[in-house]
């Protein structure tokens, strides 16, 4: 698959099933726009958004955190 039709795969995903970013809908301008262009409406990931959210918050939701942490699929990292 090519780069720009993943990238837009990336956002549907992001925007209609991961609880974090489904309040972000209101700020894409729509699918006749560029991927890029849609990407930069976005507004900025805040550290509140990643206490919010964390774990669970950030994956779809027919994803399961604990799942994946156990199969080694994803792991944990903390930064300052």
């Amino acid at each position: 698959m090519d780069y720009y039709n993943r990238s837009l795969e990336i956002l549907e995903t992001a925007l209609n099933h991961v609880p974090a970013y489904e309040s972000w809908k209101s700020h894409d301008p729509g699918k006749e726009y560029h991927v890029d262009f849609r990407y930069f409406a976005m507004p900025v990931l805040t550290k509140e958004d990643i206490r919010k959210h964390s774990p669970q918050g950030f994956v779809p939701r027919n994803r399961n955190v604990q799942q994946a942490l156990a199969d080694k699929v994803i792991e944990f990292v903390e930064t300052s």
